[in-house]
């Protein structure tokens, strides 16, 4: 029987939410700006647009971001790591551990402030992206395709 990991998933739905909530409060400032320059020459088309990207905004904060890290899971075995996420389409993805090449452990600037991690999983012909993880889940991650990735080289080795 197969022993199944689950991801510390407190974890990466407060961090996730966290560091996606600073993206897109980038991104707001940046369209505001925008707006504003909008503004100044068309007084009411600014005040209607910067109210209508507001209340983007805030739906975003509010409601998408929790639904979609409450809605986003992972898990893994000896054989493959599964993914379940998605609101409104609802998407499952198993990676086979056999399909992987390498795998890279990244942590950007506001992850550092929360402490989180990202892993690049490159398969054959794609990759897959697991976010807002703990380095004790980026690293078991890692070691289970690296350990993958070495037994496929030995199999290798043998066949030559």
């Amino acid at each position: 029987m197969k022993k199944a990991y689950h991801f510390e998933r407190e974890f990466i739905f407060s961090h996730g939410l966290i560091i996606s909530a600073i993206d897109i409060s980038f991104i707001f400032i940046l369209i505001m700006s925008a707006v504003c320059f909008i503004t100044i020459s068309y007084l009411i088309l600014g005040i209607i647009l910067g109210a209508v990207i507001f209340i983007v905004y805030l739906l975003c904060m509010f409601l998408y971001l929790p639904l979609y890290y409450r809605e986003l899971h992972y898990s893994a075995d000896n054989e493959a790591i599964n993914i379940k996420r998605g609101i409104f389409i609802h998407r499952r993805m198993r990676i086979s551990l056999r399909d992987v090449q390498y795998c890279v452990i990244s942590q950007g600037i506001i992850q550092r402030i929360f402490k989180t991690y990202s892993v690049y999983i490159m398969l054959t012909g794609s990759f897959s992206i697991i976010s807002h993880i703990s380095l004790k889940d980026a690293e078991r991650i890692r070691n289970m395709t690296l350990s993958e990735t070495i037994t496929k080289q030995g199999e290798y080795d043998e066949k030559r």
